[in-house]
Formats: structure tokens, sequence, C-alpha cells
């Protein structure tokens, strides 16, 4: 017997990876102290507690890779800022999943009872 696999569309494959971006909580503490910053970075890496300028600059890269944050990250040029055009796409991808399962649950009638494998 073969499981069938889900259908998947460009929304849940963005969806997806916006997830894995925001998946590490280092990451997500970098985004919220970047966004209390009322202009761009420029010129020094900012300081959140418990990671170092190295684990700093990682996840700046991979915030980058994903849309999360823009900017330059080279040995002469250091600027970045929160890309809240990308932020608000997640937000929006996140809502429109979050209401379809809810009306899925309305719809069938669950419950808050756990399932069990019998």
């Amino acid at each position: 017997m073969t499981e069938s696999k889900p259908t998947t569309n460009n929304r849940f494959e963005k969806l997806a990876r916006y997830f894995g971006a925001m998946s590490n909580p280092r990451r997500i503490s970098l985004l919220v102290e970047v966004a209390s910053k009322t202009n761009c970075v420029k010129d020094n890496f900012v300081e959140v507690n418990g990671l170092n300028k190295f684990s700093v600059g990682m996840n700046l890269k991979f915030l980058k890779k994903y849309g999360f944050v823009n900017g330059t990250f080279t040995s002469k040029q250091l600027q970045y800022c929160i890309n809240y055009e990308n932020l608000e796409e997640f937000k929006a991808l996140f809502d429109e999943f979050y209401n379809t399962v809810l009306e899925n649950k309305e719809s069938v009638g669950s419950t808050n009872t756990n399932c069990t494998n019998q």
C-alpha cells in the first residue's frame, strides 16, 4: 500500500521556507532586535543575549537568504534592516493557512479529543 502525497502549491512551499527560517529562536530574537532599531543597522552587529558576532553574522546571512532582512555583508561594509514586505507576506500566508485549517475544523465538526492509534 502506498501513501499518497498531499498536493503542494507555491504558497505552501513559500510558507514552509519561511517557517524554516523562523524555526530557530536565535533568528527570531535577532529579528526582534533588528526591528527595534529605528533605521538600518550600519557598520555594527546588533547585540543579542547569548549570541557572539559570528553567530549573529551567520543568522543574519540565513535571514537574508530567506528574505527577512535586506543588507550588505562584506568585510568592508555591514548594513542590514528588516524586509517588512516579506514579513508581511509571511504573515498573510500564515493567516491564510491558519484560517483554512480553522474552517476545515468547523466544517467537519472536529473536537479537541486526542487521536489514538488503535
